[in-house]
């Protein structure tokens, strides 16, 4: 963050970091790969979680090392970047700890447009209450007829027919009928004792 010091930023996180939309970017910067043309492994790494539309590798960016090196991942959609960041942050990679940052510092005008277009169409689907559907159950195959015995428990027996043909195109309608229940006395209580607490 600009308004702290330089002091205060410390590499491992020590409260819970929350990210809002416009920091989430499908950018994202590998910090701390080793130095050891490890960028076939890093797209490897990377297309695990999404499609990868590039990976650069950044000579002079300011975690540059003798020893380690720095990429530049751009994933095709924000959902990607963050379950590829969420997964293999802080995890070790070659016997370093990877460190992966989002870098909202790249994205052009339209991937800002469309990333919020994103998250306005998700937020949207979530609130939206969606109707009630009803489904049409397939008949299981080998299986030709639902019979339901009133039984006290009114269960559903399956009369089976080896020779029956299974057919996708016959859907079934199975009809519960609520049974009615007549009213118990409640269970006797128990009494209680007297018993020594340890």
């Amino acid at each position: 963050m600009a308004s702290q010091p330089d002091y205060r930023h410390s590499l491992t996180p020590r409260a819970v970091k929350v990210y809002s939309i416009a920091q989430e970017s499908r950018h994202l910067v590998l910090i701390n790969v080793p130095s050891l043309g490890l960028s076939g492994e890093v797209l490897t790494l990377c297309s695990n979680y999404g499609t990868v539309e590039e990976v650069l590798m950044m000579d002079h960016h300011e975690h540059a090392t003798e020893f380690t090196d720095v990429f530049y991942v751009r994933m095709d959609s924000v959902v990607s970047a963050r379950r590829l960041k969420k997964s293999i942050d802080d995890k070790p990679f070659y016997a370093n700890l990877l460190t992966i940052a989002y870098a909202p510092d790249y994205e052009t005008v339209h991937d800002a447009r469309l990333k919020l277009q994103q998250r306005k169409d998700t937020l949207h689907c979530f609130f939206t209450p969606k109707p009630h559907v009803t489904k049409t159950l397939p008949a299981p195959p080998n299986y030709k007829a639902l019979e339901i015995s009133n039984t006290q428990q009114q269960q559903a027996v399956w009369r089976a027919h080896p020779l029956h043909e299974p057919n996708p195109q016959v859907t079934m309608e199975i009809q519960c009928r609520t049974r009615t229940r007549t009213p118990t006395a409640p269970a006797p209580l128990k009494p209680v004792t007297q018993r020594r607490r340890i």
